[in-house]
């Protein structure tokens, strides 16, 4: 389409702007983050959003403020008896060097509330030893080994190191069926930045001005105006759409 602007200058005609710069619903910051990038990951969720990052925050606190306790069952399977004295509530209490069950809780509790799954591994000194220290495991660095029957293993991905270990080294918890919490508010996002991308793409492609003619005569005469419509039409138009407008 081209403009035929009498009398005047005509309006600034610029680029689009993309809606990803222009957007103001309530995840404009992080679709802007993520411009460019095709996965969405929980961690990314987590930090970008104020609400997810209050409430985790806020469920977390509040389950590590849970103590951790050891028992020991009766004869009868129902009965039980907590115990003191022994390497369990020791291990609880000091899971690794220099960090308390408070870290182990945070630790396995973020990983469940964010990525819906958390692992620690049982360091044991020698096989079949009682483990040593208890180190929980990001999981975005653990990948589950499965097979029909289930989990089977897990690999775990340290600097540059691939270390496997069985299920029956490894503190393993999950949310129902396995699925995130995030995981519908990440189905959101998505289709959110879908419905941009279309919105963006759909003023991008539509119709824009090919060209602006000016003149400082005033034409008002209508005959005149066809005429020099008619004159122009087969220079700069394209086909049935490129049509002139006269203004």
């Amino acid at each position: 389409m081209s403009f035929i602007v009498s009398e005047g200058m005509p309006r600034h005609l610029g680029d689009v702007q993309s809606g990803y710069e222009t957007w103001q619903g309530p995840s404009a910051g992080y679709i802007a983050g993520l411009r460019g990038q095709s996965t969405l990951t929980f961690e990314q969720i987590y930090r970008s959003q104020p609400a997810v990052y209050a409430v985790v925050n806020k469920i977390l606190k509040g389950l590590s403020r849970l103590p951790l306790l050891s028992y020991q069952m009766g004869d009868d399977g129902e009965s039980r008896a907590r115990i003191r004295a022994h390497a369990l509530p020791r291990l609880i209490k000091r899971p690794w060097a220099r960090h308390s069950d408070w870290d182990l809780k945070v630790e396995m509790i973020y990983d469940l509330l964010v990525h819906g799954r958390c692992l620690a591994w049982k360091f044991r000194p020698g096989p079949g030893q009682p483990p040593r220290e208890l180190w929980p495991i990001p999981w975005p660095d653990v990948q589950p080994v499965m097979d029909q029957r289930g989990i089977i293993g897990f690999n775990i991905y340290l600097g540059a190191g691939v270390y496997s270990i069985s299920p029956d080294d490894a503190v393993y918890l999950e949310m129902p069926h396995g699925v995130p919490p995030l995981e519908p508010l990440k189905r959101t996002l998505t289709l959110e930045e879908g419905a941009i991308d279309w919105q963006e793409n759909s003023l991008a492609n539509g119709v824009t001005a090919k060209a602006v003619f000016t003149t400082n005569i005033q034409v008002t005469n209508k005959p005149a105006m066809e005429a020099l419509r008619a004159e122009l039409m087969p220079l700069y138009a394209s086909g049935p759409t490129g049509r002139t407008l006269a203004i």
